[in-house]
């Protein structure tokens, strides 16, 4: 592949990234490891996890070839996917809907999810490893560890993906202490995933949180700072027509915290709520009321919510 560096981009811990131009005068990152970088894998090691790691939501790598390096030389580099945006410690400090750092948070989530089932780890998960586009999207970079997890011990692979959790987890309070839930949602969350590994249940709790955030649901007043959110849940389901609906919503008066309705998805309705109760009290006041049969067979946690009966 013929590049052509055009300037300097960053000074990195392990490597120097410049900025490229391909034969196909497609823009591109080249990325030349230093002697730190070399000590910790080779660059066909470090191309190589990152090739295994192809996912939307984390940088792409092209190929390795021999790049002319301004005042350096030849040097053989990974060619790369040039990301125009900025790092995650840039954009939280500019001002951002709820939503587009609840979209954030969630692909960086994704990434790692995606990570971690390829059998491999990041290890160097922080705001200055994640890049985020004008459009909002997220995308992993620089991720340290190369080897497959499945070559070492369980105790290894133990410590490696905690380290992953916990640093994740860490990055995740940054984006809700910058949203509109502020301190508070982060103490939530923290209290949400306290000595939680799973990286699904970590996203089911980013999820829960930011359902206060969500502009899509009409729901106000909520994020207080005496009330437990801890125990707010959201669910989904599918009824006949909104008269049910209005009729569930009175028999559970008091309990519905919040709502969406979607009177679009004829002949059916699409319901959103947001309840302290767990789903077996909010089944009672279902069965109480007439033609729920819809509702009953499709109510479910917004996480395992498919729309379909039973």
């Amino acid at each position: 592949m013929d590049v052509v560096c055009i300037k300097y981009i960053t000074d990195g811990s392990y490597a120097d990234i410049w900025l490229g131009m391909d034969e196909l005068n497609r823009t591109v990152a080249v990325k030349v490891m230093k002697e730190a970088g070399a000590n910790v894998s080779t660059l066909e090691q470090h191309a190589e996890v990152l090739v295994k790691a192809s996912h939307s939501n984390v940088v792409d790598v092209y190929t390795i070839d021999k790049v002319d390096i301004p005042n350096v030389g030849e040097e053989r580099s990974i060619i790369m996917e040039y990301i125009e945006g900025i790092t995650l410690d840039k954009y939280l400090v500019k001002k951002n809907s709820s939503r587009n750092l609840y979209e954030v948070g969630s692909q960086i989530l994704d990434g790692l999810i995606y990570i971690h089932s390829q059998g491999l780890v990041h290890m160097d998960l922080h705001e200055q490893n994640i890049m985020v586009t004008e459009d909002h999207k997220a995308k992993l970079i620089d991720i340290m560890y190369t080897s497959s997890l499945s070559k070492l011990d369980k105790k290894t692979v133990d410590q490696r993906l905690a380290y992953d959790v916990s640093q994740v987890k860490s990055v995740l309070c940054q984006i809700i202490k910058a949203s509109k839930l502020e301190s508070d949602g982060e103490k939530e969350f923290l209290a949400l995933v306290h000595g939680v590994d799973d990286l699904t249940t970590i996203s089911h709790a980013y999820h829960d949180v930011f359902t206060f955030a969500r502009s899509r649901c009409h729901i106000s007043g909520l994020f207080l700072r005496d009330e437990n959110l801890s125990k707010l849940r959201l669910y989904k389901f599918r009824a006949e027509c909104l008269s049910d609906v209005l009729d569930f919503f009175e028999r559970a008066r008091g309990k519905i915290r919040g709502y969406r309705i979607d009177n679009d998805m004829l002949p059916d309705v699409d319901v959103e709520i947001v309840s302290s109760y767990p789903k077996q009290e909010l089944f009672y006041h279902l069965g109480n009321a007439p033609d729920t049969h819809v509702m009953t067979e499709t109510f479910e946690s917004i996480h395992t919510y498919t729309g379909l009966r039973w």
